[in-house]
């Protein structure tokens, strides 16, 4: 399980793709079904830890298919990287009113011409905690994708 600048790719080390040409046709659609449980624990994994303020970023998360071995969980906002990432305070840029002539907001006690020192954004890796949490269905999916490799080798 890789983790990519814009998401993560599950697929097997080494290759299952090369070891499977070998075995039956079921064996190969049970491992790749032990694959997409992963795929899919993760992604829950993901749901579930995933900051939700207006539920906007885990409604852009995506479980795609790009082999029999290999799915990815990529983001489609692009906020979800500089949330993993985060911004020091003395990074960010002043945030200046676009249409009028003042900032305002609710629990604004009065509206403001600029803000100019944003505290930053916190570092918030939530697709490592993601990957941390779903460890043990990784396992077991390891566990049940080997067990099928040595039925098939005591077959042949």
């Amino acid at each position: 399980m890789a983790r990519g600048p814009s998401g993560i790719t599950i697929t097997t080390k080494p290759p299952l793709e090369q070891l499977s040409r070998h075995f039956r046709v079921s064996r190969k659609r049970e491992m790749a079904a032990g694959v997409g449980t992963v795929a899919g624990r993760t992604m829950s994994a993901l749901a579930k830890v995933t900051p939700r303020r207006t539920g906007r970023l885990s409604r852009g998360q995506r479980l795609i298919k790009r082999g029999a071995l290999e799915w990815e969980i990529s983001e489609v906002d692009f906020y979800g990287q500089i949330l993993r990432d985060g911004v020091p305070a003395g990074a960010m840029n002043p945030i200046l009113p676009r249409q009028k002539k003042a900032l305002w907001w609710p629990g604004l006690p009065h509206p403001i011409a600029a803000v100019r020192n944003h505290p930053g954004i916190k570092k918030n890796d939530y697709f490592q905690k993601a990957i941390n949490n779903s460890k043990g269905d990784r396992e077991k999916a390891g566990v049940q994708v080997a067990v099928k490799l040595s039925e098939d080798y005591a077959d042949i």
